[in-house]
C-alpha cells in the first residue's frame, strides 16, 4: 500500500437534490479551491481550586466548508453547471428545506456525508478575470464517514 499526497482538485463535492430515501447526487463543477473550518465550543469548568488556570471540556463541535470556483455557463444557451445551479437554489431556501444532504468524496473513495445549510456568492472579478463563484456550507448535526 502506497500512502501519498492527493491533489485538492481530485475531491468530489455533491449535493443531494433528491430525497433521503431516493438520493440524486449532483456534482458541483468549476471549483478551484476548497477549505474546512472546524469550530469548537468549550464549557468553562474553572474553579478557585484550579489556581487561576483555565479548565474546560469540549461541549460542542462544528464544521463549515468553503468551495470557491468559477461561474460555469454556456455563453450561447445560458445553460449552467447543474451543481452550481442546484447549490444556488439551495442557498435561497429558508426553514426546513434549507437543510440538505451534502457529500465529499476523496480520490480513494472515502466519503463524508452530512446535512448542511448554504450561502452562495455568485459573480465578481475584474476585467480580465473569470467570474467567481463561492459556496459556504455549514454542517448541521453529525458527519458520517464511510
Amino acid at each position: 500500500m502506497t500512502v501519498t499526497e492527493i491533489p485538492a482538485r481530485d475531491f468530489t463535492f455533491e449535493l443531494n437534490t433528491g430525497t433521503t430515501e431516493t438520493p440524486t447526487w449532483v456534482e458541483i463543477g468549476g471549483l478551484i479551491s476548497w477549505s474546512n473550518a472546524p469550530t469548537t465550543v468549550r464549557a468553562n469548568t474553572q474553579t478557585w481550586e484550579d489556581g487561576g488556570r483555565q479548565n474546560a471540556y469540549v461541549s460542542s463541535r462544528g464544521d463549515s466548508f468553503t468551495l470557491t470556483g468559477r461561474r460555469q455557463e454556456d455563453p450561447d444557451t445560458g445553460d449552467r453547471d447543474a451543481g452550481q445551479e442546484a447549490a444556488e437554489a439551495w442557498a435561497k431556501e429558508v426553514g426546513v428545506p434549507s437543510q440538505k444532504p451534502f457529500r465529499i468524496t476523496t480520490p480513494g473513495g472515502n466519503t463524508i456525508t452530512f446535512n448542511a445549510t448554504a450561502e452562495a456568492t455568485v459573480g465578481g472579478g475584474g476585467e480580465d478575470d473569470a467570474s467567481t463563484w463561492q459556496l459556504q456550507i455549514t454542517v448541521s448535526g453529525v458527519i458520517t464517514e464511510a
